[in-house]
């Protein structure tokens, strides 16, 4: 099934891969974590502690292809996405974002700031509709990894399973977004 989107999705995705990017930076930097040239797991520094528009491309489209695809997704189950008229014309300029001493700190150009989701609940059906999308992210990310794995002749990995078979740890990090996602797009007026 082919499905497109249209240049208002372009732009929430867009929209949603900041908020990511910041929120992963943030939960690193509270880790102990800060911008390093190269990865280093000793001394906590990790070269995409950095804003989302100095990413590369590629490490871009790592955000954007799977937002694009959980959006397809939600289209292909049925799910009308679009903002309410209620929220039409609204904007997030005003929602609360996360923020810490630690981070109030940090003597560094970048300053994460995502916003803070915790205050949006989702309904059983939106629930229900985030553990498909992460039953999809699964399967979209095994497809990609067996296909790279035999680019270079290997085909075997620990997580390439039916989703049902993956621990609930394994699981936690395919729900995370979901919920992420969906909340993101309820704080942006979509329905």
């Amino acid at each position: 099934i082919s499905v497109s989107l249209t240049a208002d999705f372009e732009e929430i995705i867009k929209s949603y891969c900041e908020h990511a990017h910041d929120f992963w930076c943030f939960n690193k930097i509270e880790q102990g974590w800060s911008y390093g040239e190269a990865y280093n797991d000793i001394e906590k520094k990790h070269p995409l502690l950095k804003a989302y528009s100095t990413l590369s491309r590629k490490d871009q489209s790592k955000y954007e292809d799977i937002a694009r695809e959980a959006l397809k997704s939600m289209r292909i189950l049925g799910w009308n996405v679009e903002k309410s008229e209620a929220a039409a014309g609204t904007t997030i300029k005003n929602a609360s974002r996360l923020f810490s001493k630690k981070i109030r700190e940090l003597k560094s150009a970048y300053i994460p700031k995502p916003y803070d989701l915790s205050n949006i609940t989702l309904t059983r059906e939106q629930d229900d509709l985030a553990i498909q999308l992460s039953i999809n992210y699964h399967h979209i990310w095994s497809k990609q990894k067996k296909f790279d794995l035999e680019n270079v002749g290997a085909s075997l990995h620990h997580l390439l399973v039916p989703y049902e078979l993956l621990t609930d740890r394994e699981k936690s990090k395919y729900l995370e977004f979901s919920f992420d996602l969906l909340k993101f797009l309820i704080l942006n007026g979509y329905r």
